[in-house]
């Protein structure tokens, strides 16, 4: 799952044909939501570090996820020096948290009974829940939640998350991180 949501992430970020999705995370900690934000700015460090050039800075600064300074004086190199790789990674991160693209929350609402992938989860007619099991073996199991069951979670679960009262702390992405 976590190869798919970043090779999603890294394609739609240097594609300028292909919009950014909007993701939440939930951890039942929030060391689990730190080390979260830690990962992805390593794997973005290992993708601007191999594949920057002039048609990636454009796509970042179409979609703003570098802001026009960055791009007015880092466009035009076809390699980056490790602190520039570093600001870019770091001001990629800030603009995905405060554009709220990325949202990672520390939720403390019993919502962890077992690992969920949830798609479209606003959009009444085109939520899709999944629940994830491990078998034991390499492989995982994938379980379609039923359109009841569906309907049941989004009731239950999903409009509780998004009131001030049950969404819990949200960890925001900072550069000290």
């Amino acid at each position: 799952m976590r190869h798919f949501l970043f090779t999603d992430l890294l394609e739609r970020l240097s594609d300028p044909g292909k919009d950014l999705k909007y993701y939440r995370f939930n951890f039942p900690m929030d060391t689990y939501g730190h080390l979260f934000w830690r990962g992805l700015k390593r794997i973005l460090h290992s993708f601007i570090s191999k594949s920057w050039s002039t048609k990636l800075s454009e796509s970042l600064h179409s979609k703003f996820t570098i802001k026009t300074d960055t791009w007015l004086s880092l466009a035009k190199n076809e390699k980056l020096e490790a602190r520039d790789i570093e600001y870019v990674v770091n001001e990629i991160l800030l603009l995905l948290s405060r554009n709220r693209y990325i949202m990672v929350f520390h939720a403390s609402s019993p919502i962890y009974g077992m690992p969920l992938v949830i798609l479209n989860p606003s959009e009444p007619t085109n939520i899709k829940v999944y629940a994830l099991f491990d078998s034991g073996t390499k492989n995982i199991n994938v379980i379609k939640y039923s359109q009841t069951d569906t309907i049941l979670w989004r009731v239950f679960v999903w409009d509780k998350l998004k009131s001030k009262g049950y969404a819990g702390k949200e960890i925001t992405y900072t550069d000290s991180i």
